[in-house]
């Protein structure tokens, strides 16, 4: 009885012209940077990272600049789900420090 209510559940959406639903095809955006054409965002993290303690900010606003094409609040999501923590989990050693003014500063070490 199961399979006649499936048929004829999907024998009445196609009567009304929606049949079953295509396969869903794979997303793309219009913002996503075609690969190996730049630099990739841990890359960048990384450069900054190694040569001097930086904010999340700060990786943003470069983030920003090298990837125009891209929304800012995007950018922002990826840096804070990054750093630190997805890094440390790659082996990546991490040192986070708290300035004066109460700002994480994170710093990778070799």
């Amino acid at each position: 009885m199961g399979t006649t209510k499936a048929t004829t559940k999907t024998t009445k959406t196609a009567a009304k012209g929606k049949g079953k639903p295509a396969a869903k095809a794979e997303k793309k955006t219009t913002t996503e940077a075609p690969r190996g054409k730049n630099p990739g965002i841990t890359k960048i993290l990384k450069d900054m990272a190694t040569k001097k303690p930086v904010t999340h900010e700060e990786v943003v606003h470069a983030l920003v600049k090298a990837f125009p094409d891209r929304r800012a609040e995007g950018m922002r999501i990826t840096v804070h789900a990054l750093l630190p923590s997805a890094l440390l989990r790659k082996g990546v050693k991490v040192v986070t420090t708290k300035g004066d003014d109460g700002v994480k500063r994170f710093q990778i070490t070799e």
